[in-house]
């Protein structure tokens, strides 16, 4: 198997930013190549396909993964800015560090309680808290990329209509927090990684084996109020996170 791994997933096509597939050999292929036993062969593309390096495509073989990544940059993601409130920047390319134009679809509002089963939003928001309910897919060149789902307190807005709309407007849904007097002075991430749900993995259009990153970012007023509580999915195979921690005499920053 590492033969395998060093000849055909080092090459450097394997993460080009051509989104063109390089095929695996099949297995009588590979076995006729190194040598080894069918048993050898499907087991060392069972190993590199669960590690996410490579997928399968049925009726169609086997084939090198492209990664071609994204660096979502949460200190600039949440830097205050005088204009745009908080900035909601675009992914970053890995490669050029050239910033990649996001694509929301898949557009779904309505009005709901926290999920019985989700205890801390429950602590955040109150167990029996009408909540504004957001969610999106987020696409890169066609390719979803990740899943958010914002939820926001209904009792803070004189209109929730706008709220259902995928345009709220300038600046967005904090732009609508800070015009009811709860603009938003902090934000804390949450980062896990786990492995997708079958209705995550449907969205995300994800090969077999491919864990995702879940961000939990929870937004708060000048009260120290919860006023944003936003959960994203992200497929862990394309997604390099960057946070910077700065330091002081005072008390660390984190970005």
């Amino acid at each position: 198997m590492n033969t395998i791994r060093s000849n055909w997933l080092s090459r450097e096509n394997a993460t080009a930013p051509s989104r063109k597939d390089l095929r695996m050999p099949s297995e009588n292929e590979l076995m006729a190549q190194y040598g080894v036993a069918r048993n050898t062969a499907r087991q060392a593309l069972d190993v590199l396909v669960a590690e996410g390096l490579l997928e399968r495509v049925r009726g169609s073989g086997t084939y090198i993964r492209m990664l071609r990544r994204i660096t979502r940059r949460g200190q600039t993601r949440l830097a205050v800015d005088r204009e745009r409130m908080f900035l909601d920047s675009d992914a970053w390319d890995e490669d050029d560090d050239k910033a990649r134009p996001v694509e929301a679809t898949n557009f779904k509002s309505w009005v709901d309680t926290p999920p019985v089963t989700d205890r801390w939003l429950r602590r955040l928001m109150g167990d029996e808290e009408r909540l504004v309910v957001r969610q999106r897919v987020h696409q890169i060149d066609g390719v979803p990329v990740q899943i958010a789902t914002t939820r926001l307190p209904a009792r803070l807005f004189h209109n929730l209509n706008d709220l259902l709309e995928y345009n709220t407007g300038p600046t967005g849904v904090w732009g609508r927090l800070a015009e009811e007097g709860h603009a938003v002075q902090e934000a804390d991430e949450y980062v896990y990684a786990r492995m997708p749900t079958a209705d995550e993995s449907k969205m995300l259009r994800l090969p077999a084996g491919t864990p995702v990153f879940e961000i939990r970012r929870v937004a708060r007023d000048g009260r120290g109020n919860a006023v944003d509580v936003t959960d994203m999915v992200m497929n862990a195979a394309l997604y390099r996170l960057h946070y910077r921690v700065r330091g002081s005499l005072e008390a660390p920053v984190f970005a």
